[in-house]
């Protein structure tokens, strides 16, 4: 069992995201993003198989896709994406984002 303080550590980079690893396994990755209001991520994806579960934990922002803005983010809000799946995010102030990553099972079965 493990447990993390993740926001103890806010922290906001005036010209690029903090990332913070907070656990990485074959099964699982899980980040910290800090985003400093104004600034975003621009919307890609991944040629990996799995899913993504982004968790806003402070700020608000905007979910973005492929063509521009899917919906905005507010505390508390949770996304659940394919990873094959554009997605970025732009932050309207200061936000800290959990960000997990799991491939697929077929995925991991294959290794």
């Amino acid at each position: 069992m493990l447990k993390y303080s993740l926001m103890k550590n806010e922290v906001f980079h005036p010209e690029k995201v903090f990332e913070e690893l907070v656990h990485e396994s074959d099964e699982l990755n899980i980040t910290t993003l800090h985003i400093k209001a104004g600034y975003e991520l621009p919307a890609k994806a991944s040629d990996e198989a799995g899913e993504a579960m982004l968790v806003v934990l402070s700020g608000e922002g905007l979910l973005l896709g492929k063509h521009g803005v899917l919906d905005s983010l507010v505390r508390g809000d949770v996304i659940l994406t394919d990873l094959r799946v554009p997605h970025g995010l732009r932050a309207e102030k200061d936000m800290c984002v959990l960000a997990s990553y799991t491939p697929l099972m077929e995925a991991c079965d294959k290794s």
